[in-house]
């Protein structure tokens, strides 16, 4: 199952790794995969419980770290914590894209932070507050709480290598 805050994110890979159009099985190193899309909250009413319960795997996709995802995205780690499967998260970047949203910690303020910032300090055009500028994925990890356990990769749109490698990770820990 592949869960994005973003639609778009989550049915480009599934579309690269599942070509045919209306079908939800691909083949990744002979193993047949179900790949399902979920955009917003897990758990919301109208979701079907068995497709959670029956997911083995959950890959969630992020693209932006800005509070309102980082909210949605909890409540979702929440409520897999007692999952059976296992969990990762894909960083999704599109091709090229060399920065990430995330919120100000101390106003909410939607900032992009480059890669080549990442340890410098910064400061909020909007509160004016100093603090230094997150690796992405050490930055997910501390927002989360998310244990060693949770795997976290980075994935590029339409690269369809990044996919299948992330993908491979997921199955290779379905085998533990």
């Amino acid at each position: 199952m592949l869960w994005s805050s973003e639609l778009d994110c989550a049915t480009s890979i599934r579309g690269v790794l599942c070509p045919d159009d209306g079908v939800w099985n691909c083949r990744l190193d002979g193993k047949t995969l179900q790949i399902g899309v979920h955009s917003g909250p897990l758990g919301s009413p109208g979701d079907s419980q068995s497709e959670i319960g029956d997911a083995d795997v959950f890959a969630l996709v992020v693209h932006y770290m800005d509070v309102i995802t980082l909210d949605q995205l909890r409540d979702t780690c929440t409520l897999l914590r007692d999952h059976h499967g296992k969990v990762a998260i894909f960083l999704y970047r599109e091709e090229g894209e060399v920065d990430y949203k995330m919120s100000c910690p101390s106003c909410g303020q939607k900032l992009w932070v480059r890669d080549t910032d990442v340890g410098k300090r910064g400061r909020c055009p909007n509160c004016k507050k100093a603090f230094m500028l997150p690796d992405q994925t050490e930055h997910i990890r501390a927002e989360l709480a998310l244990g060693p356990e949770i795997v976290i990769t980075r994935v590029e749109g339409g690269n369809i290598s990044s996919f299948k490698s992330a993908m491979r990770m997921l199955v290779d820990q379905l085998g533990e």
